[in-house]
């Protein structure tokens, strides 16, 4: 999906990615999110590049849903650093060398008294 694409289907721009994640929710990340706040919610107080710091300060945060974001302000400091790609780690570039063939999954099996 590209940028237009994101855009489109979820209302918020690519570098809102994680902000939004930290507010609804992804399964696949283990991120809860806070109930109440659905893809359209999470749009609406993004809205204009608004970032997740910038929304106590934004007068977005209304009423039961704004006190409940309140709430969980640390969880979502913490929910949005677990979706953000880490750019501090050294990685080694690739060997350039082809990794050992893997034994078929039967043999593994055998070996390991699971069959």
């Amino acid at each position: 999906m590209d940028k237009t694409g994101i855009e489109k289907r979820f209302g918020i721009t690519p570098s809102q990615w994680c902000d939004r994640a930290s507010l609804v929710g992804d399964r696949s990340d283990g991120i809860p999110g806070v109930r109440g706040v659905g893809s359209i919610t999470a749009a609406r107080l993004l809205e204009g590049g608004l970032t997740l710091e910038e929304l106590p300060g934004s007068g977005r945060l209304q009423g039961k849903l704004g006190a409940r974001i309140r709430q969980q302000w640390s969880d979502l400091e913490r929910w949005k650093s677990l979706a953000q790609l880490r750019k501090d780690l050294d990685v080694a570039p690739p060997s350039g060398t082809a990794s050992p063939e893997l034994p078929p999954a039967p043999k593994v099996l055998e070996t390991l008294d699971l069959w």
